[in-house]
């Protein structure tokens, strides 16, 4: 059975960028652009990871992750939040994610992060081949 991991994000390249990054035989990405969305499919239930960013155009990604903790299915969902905002250690504090990437980060490096948060290798990081940055691979398919 495919893991579910949702990517949370405005951004649509990066959403795209996120799952190229990640989608395997092993994971299924689901891309949603709202907090709204995020909460409507986490609620539904069958979401195993949820990549979050801070900055959406509804709500703050704060906000988002305490409206998930606060009921199930999604309470148990682990989070990693992926965002340009500096890391605000108070909020880390008060709604734990399990991991906290600023924005730009190596794309390489997500699947790793993705593996030991779910806890096995779910990931097969030879399939990307992607040198660059998050932003930079987002400002290059901009401008191509």
């Amino acid at each position: 059975m495919r893991r579910r991991v949702l990517a949370v994000d405005d951004d649509e390249r990066l959403r795209r960028l996120l799952r190229i990054n990640l989608q395997s035989p092993e994971i299924e990405v689901l891309e949603v652009g709202t907090g709204e969305e995020c909460l409507r499919l986490a609620r539904e239930g069958g979401i195993e990871l949820i990549l979050l960013d801070l900055n959406l155009p509804d709500c703050c990604g704060w906000d988002v992750l305490a409206a998930l903790r606060e009921s199930e299915p999604s309470r148990s969902v682990p989070v990693i939040v992926l965002s340009v905002v500096p890391p605000d250690k108070a909020m880390i504090e008060r709604w734990r994610p399990q991991q906290y990437l600023q924005k730009p980060f190596d794309a390489r490096e997500l699947p790793g992060h993705v593996r030991r948060v779910l806890g096995e290798t779910v990931c097969d990081t030879s399939q990307s081949d992607t040198s660059q940055s998050m932003m930079e691979g987002s400002q290059d398919e901009q401008r191509g």
